[in-house]
């Protein structure tokens, strides 16, 4: 509610959220009429699920949703939600220009300008970042279905665990 106050109070414009913020803000009464006036909510951080989808579109409210905001490539993918006819699970939209999106061995694999050059001590990336996001093409839509067993998650950082046992 605090959020909410002062995106009213500030004039706020443009706002980005994580899918839980928005399950946060749909338990709130008057959150649709605050998040509706913005001009557009960036999402981001992982795949929404129906209820929000469902939430965004029952209350108009202009969202982006994006994929690859991260360390290594900001934003490479993504929908608006009124473009959208129906609920796709684990869509992630659509590349955005001079961006390939490709899977191999299961896994995202994202080629753009965009890309990091590298991880500190690392060969160079040559604008490739090879995922452990597990992805299919459903309908002709690239779809996320999940992350790499293998790795563990600590303060944000993607850890692989054959990288724990190799040291």
């Amino acid at each position: 509610e605090k959020t909410l106050n002062i995106i009213s109070e500030k004039t706020v414009t443009c706002m980005s959220a994580v899918p839980k913020m928005i399950y946060d803000y749909s338990q709130i009464t008057f959150a649709e009429n605050v998040l509706s006036k913005l001009k557009f909510l960036l999402i981001g951080g992982d795949v929404i699920n129906q209820n929000h989808y469902n939430y965004l579109k029952r209350n108009k409210i202009n969202a982006y949703i994006s994929y690859g905001a991260t360390e290594t490539s900001s934003s490479v993918v993504g929908y608006w939600i009124y473009k959208q006819k129906e609920y796709l699970r684990g869509f992630l939209g659509v590349a955005h220009p001079n961006v390939k999106l490709t899977i191999k061995d299961g896994c995202i694999n994202i080629k753009s300008n965009t890309v990091m050059k590298k991880y500190c001590g690392s060969p160079l990336a040559n604008n490739i970042y090879r995922s452990t996001d597990k992805a299919e093409i459903i309908s002709n839509n690239v779809c996320f279905v999940g992350r790499d067993v293998h790795q563990i998650v600590s303060g944000g950082e993607n850890i692989n665990l054959q990288y724990i046992q190799n040291h």
